[in-house]
């Protein structure tokens, strides 16, 4: 005999198929519904892998909750694209499912898959030449070519070509601190050139740079300029950068500088650097014969915090001195010293219900930090969770720039599905200095307890408030079960804020039996709460709680500190048994 026909359900995704680092982009889910015997569909959800809270929008045109034969209903999700990761592939990809249940209270299913590529800022190069402003024919001469690319995005460039109309060739030396062959935010490569010098006059050197964005798109060329003037019968200068190489935030240290003389003697030696020397003094009387040298010693105080410096430290020294007839004679030199960062500590917390009903799917919400002393920030910041997945960025990153700093906060976000019973889950925050170096990870457990019934409770408003007046808070508790269908009675609702003293009720126990039964929504209310007179620097967040006669509460309460214009219901805790209590946070903006 041939199989029965069975139901069926899908799922159709649209929305965008790039997407900027830091953009908040939204995707549309259309599910249609196709029964065997023009029956319904009850109980509908749809999940995205990659995008948290997928909602109901529109579609249910006779309002009854159930997805008929001839309905198209529409959901809706949008997501934040997360910091710029190296190695983070081309894009995201989208499982999207739709789960729905038969008359007969059979499970269909249906899946779709979107994929959304990454698309990065066209950021800007720059590349700057150095070298001896003055020489004598035939004398070995370097140039050295400093480059650096910024994108907002914090995503790096690709130098394609580097040329020097006259020198050649010129050759990369260092700064692809991380080896990923790009010019990263906070990365300066260096490429030199060396050559001899000719007859002479001068010699103009025009300096461009081609090259990529992180997506392979040609960006804007940089160019530079500089001429050497090649004299005969006089003196030549150059300037040679000692030491040290690195430092640390907060570092006494002394540079050493030196300047070589070839040629003709020459009197008054200076010397100029783009560091902000305490003190800079010379350890001689300034006269150097030809092949002579002198040594300029510069006491430096690194800044204690990353912000206050940009970083490499780059020294642009220029030397000058008194030739033959009075003529003056200039020498130029560069260093690099890298700045060795404080290895900092990372710091994640999870935010998930305690208990929530068997085949629902919960928010999981990551909270990551990160503390150095030196105030530098991480890098390469991911957040995994083997129990759920993927997690996905939602914010935090407030400048753009792909580094947790020090007074950021990201927050990533997971949607779980939830098995019966308890379920035990260990989140990973992992991520590197900015010099690369790895930090030791941090962990957090969280534990979410699949269960047949529970309460919840919905806390509407108002959500502002002037210091110094009275405020009536609503709430609204419904209760929702897989199983028999059972109310509850003697339902309480405590608001932490409010008081020890339980809210009042209002109504909506539509049948008048005591009992809260499935589909009912009971309202409650808490009265006259005079809020301080005085301004605070912050509003607590507290937790309001429902639970019936026969539960307790435990760890149900959870603070923290802000202003928000909307509720926070992400926590939803349940605690005990059959219908058990529940809580949800929630701010008010002073």
């Amino acid at each position: 005999p041939s199989p029965s026909p069975s139901p069926t359900i899908s799922v159709v995704t649209s929305g965008r198929r790039t997407g900027l680092h830091g953009e908040e982009v939204g995707f549309e889910y259309v599910v249609d519904y196709h029964p065997v015997d023009g029956t319904p569909a009850s109980d509908v959800v749809v999940t995205d892998s990659s995008c948290g809270n997928v909602n109901y929008v529109s579609g249910d045109e006779n309002n009854d909750e159930l997805l008929d034969e001839d309905e198209l209903w529409t959901f809706e999700c949008s997501v934040v694209v997360g910091p710029h990761l190296e190695g983070e592939g081309g894009g995201i990809l989208h499982d999207v499912g739709v789960v729905g249940n038969d008359v007969s209270g059979g499970l269909v299913e249906g899946e779709d898959t979107w994929y959304m590529l990454f698309d990065h800022v066209a950021g800007l190069f720059s590349v700057d030449i150095f070298g001896p402003e003055q020489s004598l024919p035939g004398a070995e001469l370097q140039y050295v070519y400093v480059v650096q690319y910024v994108a907002t995005d914090g995503s790096g460039g690709n130098v394609t070509s580097l040329t020097d109309s006259g020198c050649a060739p010129v050759e990369y030396v260092e700064g692809d601190v991380n080896g990923n062959g790009f010019v990263d935010l906070e990365e300066v490569w260096l490429y030199e050139c060396n050559t001899t010098a000719g007859s002479p006059g001068e010699e103009v050197h025009v300096v461009r740079l081609a090259g990529n964005d992180y997506d392979g798109a040609s960006v804007r060329v940089a160019e530079d300029i500089m001429t050497t003037l090649v004299v005969s019968g006089g003196s030549m200068l150059t300037v040679e950068f000692v030491g040290p190489t690195t430092v640390r935030h907060g570092d006494n240290v002394t540079f050493v500088y030196r300047v070589t003389n070839t040629g003709g003697a020459v009197t008054d030696v200076s010397l100029s650097t783009s560091i902000a020397c305490l003190n800079l003094q010379r350890d001689g009387d300034g006269k150097l014969a030809d092949g002579e040298s002198v040594d300029f010693l510069c006491n430096y105080l690194v800044p204690a915090l990353h912000r206050e410096l940009g970083e490499p430290l780059v020294h642009v020294l220029e030397a000058e001195a008194v030739g033959t007839g009075n003529s003056p004679v200039r020498g130029w030199g560069v260093g690099i010293t890298e700045v060795v960062h404080d290895t900092g500590v990372l710091d994640i917390g999870v935010t998930a219900p305690s208990r929530s009903l068997v085949g629902s799917v919960a928010s999981v919400e990551y909270v990551v930090t990160y503390a150095s002393l030196d105030d530098s920030p991480a890098y390469e910041v991911s957040v995994a969770d083997a129990g759920c997945t993927p997690v996905h960025f939602v914010g935090g990153d407030t400048n753009g720039d792909g580094l947790l700093d020090t007074d950021e906060s990201w927050v990533y976000q997971c949607a779980l599905l939830v098995v019966p019973n308890a379920t035990t889950n260990v989140a990973t925050l992992s991520g590197s200095t900015v010099d690369g170096s790895p930090l030791a990870p941090a962990d957090a457990n969280y534990t979410v307890y699949g269960s047949e019934s529970a309460l919840q409770v919905e806390f509407v408003g108002p959500t502002e408030a002037r210091h110094g007046e009275n405020v009536t808070f609503e709430y609204v508790v419904r209760y929702v079960t897989t199983g028999s269908g059972l109310g509850v009675r003697n339902v309480t609702v405590v608001d932490e804020a409010v008081g020890p003293g339980g809210a009042q009720f209002v109504g909506g126990d539509v049948n008048g039996d005591g009992l809260l039964d499935v589909g009912e929504e009971w309202s409650y209310i808490s009265e006259q709460m005079l809020l301080s007179a005085l301004h605070a620097e912050s509003c607590p967040v507290v937790s309001s709680r429902a639970f019936d006669d026969s539960s307790t509460v435990s760890d149900s309460f959870h603070r923290t500190t802000g202003y928000s214009e909307d509720p926070f219901s992400n926590d939803i805790c349940y605690e005990g048994e059959d219908a058990t209590p529940s809580n949800t946070m929630f701010m008010y903006k002073l």
